[in-house]
């Protein structure tokens, strides 16, 4: 392991379990407006699970806050949040909720870090490893109009300026290819190439902070040999590219995933139609506990409420402070 190279990992999935089908845009600015409030207080009122059983997020068995070999985990000193967000054409709801749920997230993990902790945060969909940089009319996101930056940036309480950044760019629409690949969607956005200058997210990723990748989709991430749809790969080669990326910094990699996992769960009890209810998504489940801060839930639940603030812990903790 590169323990020089001082990047950290933590990835948060959230595969989506509860979908409209072919919902159109607008009914996402309808969501989205009503939620306006919740995404700046990180309250929506609603006590629903998010998943795992007794309605708890399951962790992953190995959770710690230091390596395997006994090391104390080195403090971070920024964060680069991405969220992968599956632009198909069930995802309407699923949309309106990450944005109700991600300013509070946001916030709840800066105020468990060091005050002089930056965040750099970015959204990509399950068919581009571009940085969204627009709203779904064309017009220009306020961090890329007013910084010319491709991502976004923050530091502290949550704000006016990111709660706009936030609603312009993480509510991606559903008129994307049914082609998910959340995962390779993840790995060309964070690869060196997309890094540089003239890649497609110039200095995105920082060498020397903990990185935070957010997946949200409704399917399972399976490579289908006769269309070739999916993401290619196992679950531990996707983890072994990923960590790969930053490193070698396993123990502070963080994976959250929001998954389409068996009962019990919030889903239809025909679980997915296609339209309706998630896909069981084992091997997302399988790549997600495979991390020291695995953790599975239930995006079937009608808030993430519960799942962002055990997400919050899992940040801190990978940036080895005590949650």
């Amino acid at each position: 392991m590169n323990t020089s190279f001082n990047t950290h990992i933590v990835a948060i999935t959230l595969v989506g379990l509860s979908a409209l089908g072919c919902a159109g845009e607008s009914d996402i600015f309808d969501d989205v407006e009503s939620m306006g409030e919740i995404a700046m207080n990180g309250d929506d009122g609603d006590d629903d699970d998010d998943g795992g059983e007794d309605g708890q997020p399951e962790r992953a068995d190995g959770g710690g806050g230091e390596d395997e070999g006994g090391l104390e985990l080195e403090p971070c000193v920024a964060v680069d949040l991405l969220f992968v967000v599956d632009n198909s054409d069930t995802m309407a709801e699923e949309q309106a909720k990450l944005l109700a749920g991600a300013g509070a997230f946001i916030s709840d993990s800066a105020a468990l870090l060091p005050a002089d902790i930056d965040f750099h945060i970015g959204v990509v969909t399950t068919d581009s490893a571009d940085l969204v940089r627009h709203d779904l009319q064309g017009v220009d996101c306020n961090f890329f109009s007013e910084q010319g930056l491709p991502f976004m940036t923050h530091a502290g309480a949550m704000n006016t300026s990111l709660d706009t950044g936030l609603g312009c760019a993480a509510v991606v629409g559903v008129a994307g290819s049914p082609d998910e690949r959340p995962i390779e969607m993840a790995l060309s956005a964070l690869g060196p190439g997309a890094n540089l200058p003239e890649g497609a997210n110039p200095g995105f990723v920082r060498d020397d902070a903990v990185l935070v990748l957010v997946l949200l989709t409704d399917e399972e991430d399976d490579h289908e040999t006769v269309t070739g749809w999916g993401s290619a790969g196992e679950p531990q080669d996707w983890s072994d590219e990923l960590i790969e990326l930053v490193g070698g910094v396993e123990e502070r990699a963080v994976i959250l995933s929001l998954v389409g996992h068996d009962k019990p769960n919030a889903c239809p009890g025909f679980q997915w139609d296609g339209k309706d209810g998630a896909e069981l998504a084992p091997r997302l489940v399988e790549f997600t506990q495979g991390f020291t801060h695995g953790v599975v839930g239930d995006v079937c639940a009608s808030s993430y409420a519960d799942f962002f603030a055990q997400a919050a812990v899992e940040v801190a903790g990978a940036c080895g402070v005590a949650g």
